[in-house]
């Protein structure tokens, strides 16, 4: 924590996810000035930091953090900014380790953690070549707990909306695959159009081993929006256009 701290004096959060990723025991450590009130399981004060914990999982990590020591969330930390209400005015940084029986391991490089027969169901998933291979190449330098993939349609236009996230929302997702050993879940399938290979797992009450909580916000952490075009192509849509796209999930 220090040696974070340390590298990011101006910031004055932490935000610490762990999870288990491919059978590695991973602590996502990102450095801001805003928390996130999604993301928080308990959090404590450190040296004047806001030091917050969320886990993606039930393993029992008792050994790295002594949970019954934080702090529960309510509606707010006082001193420290929401990120629902507060504008992002410097970029975050983001530290990955792997904890190995005792010790935690700085990871250099996050690709090591990913399947990379990374095939859905040993098929295609898109019908559209061009946003399979964008996607997949998101996987291979960006593995993550799971994928957020939703569908939309505004006028004439289709549209993709893709982002890793820690955990997926019960009551509002349609099915979900497995992009090799990735857990891909699936929103808004009524308007993938011609998109979508209908080899995905139907809704159930919850998929097993992955968190679920509610999704209020659909454009914070902000997504990957990609609209697909006539021709088959994709643009990849500016943050300063994507706001101005807004699905009703």
């Amino acid at each position: 924590m220090d040696e974070i701290t340390n590298m990011n004096p101006d910031n004055k959060v932490v935000q610490v996810i762990a999870s288990e990723l491919n059978g590695h025991n991973i602590l996502y450590l990102t450095s801001s000035n805003i928390y996130n009130p999604d993301f928080v399981d308990g959090y404590f004060i450190y040296k004047g930091r806001l030091i917050t914990y969320f886990q993606t999982d039930s393993i029992n990590r008792r050994n790295l953090v002594n949970e019954k020591e934080l702090l529960r969330f309510k509606d707010n930390i006082h001193g420290y900014k929401n990120a629902y209400y507060s504008s992002v005015n410097s970029e975050p940084t983001q530290e990955l380790f792997e904890v190995n029986k005792n010790n935690i391991i700085r990871v250099k490089d996050i690709r090591r953690f990913v399947d990379c027969d990374c095939k859905a169901n040993k098929t295609t998933v898109f019908f559209n070549n061009n946003l399979e291979h964008t996607l997949h190449a998101y996987i291979k330098n960006n593995p993550a707990v799971l994928y957020e993939v939703r569908f939309w349609q505004q006028g004439k236009k289709q549209f993709v909306f893709w982002r890793p996230m820690p955990y997926y929302d019960r009551d509002k997702y349609d099915g979900y695959l497995f992009w090799g050993n990735h857990l891909v879940v699936l929103y808004g399938t009524k308007y993938a159009g011609g998109l979508l290979r209908k080899t995905w797992i139907i809704k159930g009450k919850a998929i097993p081993k992955f968190r679920y909580k509610s999704i209020k916000d659909w454009n914070y952490p902000f997504p990957l929006k990609l609209e697909i075009l006539s021709n088959g192509s994709i643009k990849t849509i500016p943050i300063n256009e994507g706001f101005f796209i807004r699905d009703i999930l």
